[in-house]
């Protein structure tokens, strides 16, 4: 290896292991609230999704990251999610596993600008209903 190439290979590392530090840590436990738009739905939405996403909004659920990077989300009256998670200097990165296999499209939420938020918002462009989860310490 070069020695121009070990100085970048140094270099990147040492940016990364910076990022990561500015950051901060997000393991812990984590504390969850849904919100819910219907407003945009074509055609409403009836009575019984209604109550199901107003109960939704007003469940209680938590997230907790573990230090070696598994990760579970509690829902009252739900199974539970688990899975893995990685961090970046903006963003926490969750794919929910089960039996050893990715289950599903990897969720990403962003670290609030003081580090006592993660949220993560999605749009449903096929029906146009909106789902904004945060969780917060």
């Amino acid at each position: 290896m070069s020695h121009l190439l070990k100085i970048g290979v140094a270099v990147t590392a040492m940016a990364a292991l910076a990022a990561s530090a500015l950051a901060g840590s997000v393991v812990g436990v984590w504390h969850g609230h849904i919100k819910i738009d219907s407003t945009h739905v074509a055609g409403g939405v009836n009575t019984d999704h209604r109550n199901r996403m107003n109960k939704a909004q007003q469940s209680a659920f938590s997230l907790t990251l573990k230090p070696d990077h598994t990760f579970q989300i509690v829902w009252p009256g739900a199974p539970s999610r688990s899975g893995t998670w990685s961090q970046t200097a903006t963003s926490v990165t969750m794919q929910e596993t089960k039996d050893g296999k990715n289950m599903g499209t990897p969720e990403v939420f962003t670290i609030g600008k003081n580090g006592s938020t993660l949220a993560m918002g999605q749009r449903n462009p096929a029906n146009g209903l909106s789902v904004v989860v945060t969780f917060s310490r």
